[in-house]
Order: C-alpha cells, then sequence, then structure tokens
C-alpha cells in the first residue's frame, strides 16, 4: 500500500500545497532576507503555478544568481512547511475507530471495490498466488504527517483483530515531521539553473534520490524491497509527479515482468456513473493516465496498462468525513 496526500485530504486536513501557501504568504508576508522575500513574492505573483512546489521550486533556481542565496530561501519554505504541517498534524481526527475499521475493512475486501470486469480479473489473480498464511499489507507514505500511524494505532486497540490480515507500521519515504522533511525534485534535469546543476551544494540538498543516498539509512532499499516482493502494489492519493519520477519508474519495472497487479485508486470527486459504456471509458483513461504519468516506457506499456486495475469514485478508503467537520 503506497499513500500520498490524498489520504490526509480525504481525512479533511488541509495538507496541500495551495493550503500551505496561504499559510506561508499571509502568516509572513515579509521577511527580513531579501532572497526568501524575493522568492514570496514570486509566489505571490502566479500562486496557481505552484500547486507542484518541488518542481516550481527548481524552476525558480534560474532565478538566483547564487547558489546560498537559493538555498537560503528554499531552507525558509521547507521550515515553514514542517511547522504548517506539524500544527495540522496535531488536529484532532473525527471518528478514528470507524476509520481504522474501514481501512481494515477495504484491505481485506478490496476484490469488492473494483467494477466487475476488474473484480474478475483480481480474483482469478489472487487465485493464481494461492498464498497461504493470510495478508500481510506493507506500508509507504510519501506524506510527512503522522495520520495513518494515528489510525493503525487506534486499530490495534479498539478494533477487533483480522487473525490472516497483518498491516505493519508505514515506511516514510520522504521523511517525518519529527526526522526533517525530505524535499526537492527527482533529478538534475528539474533543476532549471545549469551552474547549479554542475555544482556540488544544490543537487546535494535538493535532488531527493541523492539525498538519501548521502543519509544511508536504509528507506529507499526498503522500499524498492517492498514494491519488488509484493504480490499487489496499491497506488492510493498520488499525484504521480515528476519529482518522484525515481519511484514510478521503480514500480513500472518491477511490474513491467508481469507477476504483479497495480491498484490504482486515485483522490478525486469525480462524478459517479452506472452506465457500462461510461464506466469502461473511465477505467480505461485512468490506466493510460497512470502510465502516462509514470513514464512507462513504451515497450512495458501494454503490460503495466493490462496489469493495472482502476478503483473509481472513491470506493477505496471512502471516509465520508463531511466538510463542516
Amino acid at each position: 500500500l503506497i499513500v500520498g496526500n490524498g489520504f490526509d485530504l480525504n481525512l479533511g486536513l488541509p495538507t496541500s500545497y495551495p493550503d500551505f501557501l496561504k499559510y506561508y504568504l499571509s502568516a509572513t508576508p515579509f521577511h527580513t532576507s531579501p532572497h526568501v522575500q524575493k522568492l514570496k513574492e514570486m509566489i505571490q505573483d502566479d500562486v496557481e503555478q505552484w500547486s507542484d512546489l518541488e518542481k516550481q521550486l527548481g524552476m525558480t533556481t534560474a532565478k538566483f544568481g547564487q547558489a546560498n542565496d537559493f538555498l537560503e530561501a528554499f531552507r525558509n519554505i521547507r521550515d515553514e512547511l514542517a511547522k504548517y504541517l506539524g500544527a495540522v498534524d496535531k488536529l484532532p481526527i473525527p471518528d478514528m475507530k470507524a476509520l481504522a475499521g474501514k481501512i481494515k475493512f477495504d484491505l481485506y475486501n478490496l476484490s469488492n471495490l473494483f467494477d466487475l470486469p476488474q473484480r474478475h480479473k483480481y480474483d482469478r489473480f489472487v487465485k493464481d498466488r494461492n498464498r497461504e498464511g493470510g495478508m500481510e499489507v506493507n506500508v509507504i507514505s510519501f506524506n510527512y504527517t503522522s495520520t495513518l500511524e494515528r489510525i493503525l494505532a487506534e486499530m490495534q486497540h479498539t478494533v477487533m483483530p483480522q487473525k490472516d490480515l497483518t498491516i505493519n507500521a508505514p515506511v516514510h519515504i520522504h521523511g517525518t515531521l519529527d526526522d526533517g522533511l525530505l524535499m526537492g525534485v527527482n533529478d538534475s534535469s528539474q533543476i532549471a539553473n545549469t551552474d547549479f546543476r554542475n555544482g556540488y551544494l544544490v543537487p546535494d540538498l535538493f535532488i531527493k534520490p541523492l539525498i538519501n543516498k548521502e543519509w544511508e539509512d536504509g528507506i529507499d532499499t526498503r522500499c524498492r524491497e517492498m514494491i519488488s516482493q509484493a504480490d499487489v502494489i496499491i497506488l492510493y492519493g498520488l499525484s504521480i509527479g515528476a519529482t518522484d519520477r525515481m519511484w514510478w519508474q521503480e514500480i513500472a519495472n518491477s511490474v513491467s515482468h508481469g507477476f504483479q497487479a497495480l491498484v490504482y485508486s486515485r483522490y478525486d470527486l469525480a462524478q459517479p456513473t452506472t452506465r457500462k459504456d461510461e464506466i469502461l471509458v473511465q477505467n480505461k483513461l485512468m490506466c493510460s493516465d497512470l502510465c502516462n504519468k509514470m513514464d512507462v516506457a513504451p515497450i512495458n506499456h501494454t503490460t503495466i496498462f493490462s496489469h493495472t486495475l482502476p478503483i473509481r469514485q472513491n470506493r477505496l478508503f471512502h471516509f465520508d468525513i463531511d466538510d463542516k467537520i
């Protein structure tokens, strides 16, 4: 199970980059550092294009002449994001027992969440595997928050145990609020300033795979093992953005061998439909959209497309939390 920011948004939490930028621009509109102030003014000039914050920061490097000037601005916005999400992470989550029960129920009864063609395909896949000893769910989180841990802790205390279902503690691929945020781009091509690309300072502090490599905490290795050893990979609430391309390609390469099922459930507000022709079209479009976002190589496109099982209309983890709450 690989979850993204859609999981927190589904809980009603304001964790999107646009939510954060409202805070960033209004809570501290002016800064003593000219470089931080310069970044704020660039965001203010066109807030909408900053919905993918990391990608836009990479583009913004072209506006800075010195690496240290950019890094000063980058560290400021990263630290403010940590402060903001730290406050959000303390917000109460309503009825966590029900949420925990829903997560356990959905994972155990995943087959029921598919449309009929995908359900038949998934059931055949599971039957062919004929695994004994129950289901073990490893969890990778692209989020900095601890919401999933809080719900899983509630599950341990209040939800009736399922003897053949084990859900392991999440591994945070981008760090946590306590350990520090791993924030940046996927590779040097996403750093617009070519002088910064060729130096050592910005790449080592702003390219996420290089940071993980330098840190040597083993998280990258653990996540790769989880992906390669899984029978089923579930992507939930992920934007499949370019700044994490290495992970989408890791998943694509793993699934391309044809031994895994890739379940894709976006967090969106698509209108439900019951017409068979429209359902078929929506599911085909979801598979195609995922392949395009993952930048799947043409040679693997057909295999991954055929192994992708979409879940439409927020059926997976549909918490249905009222907007007012």
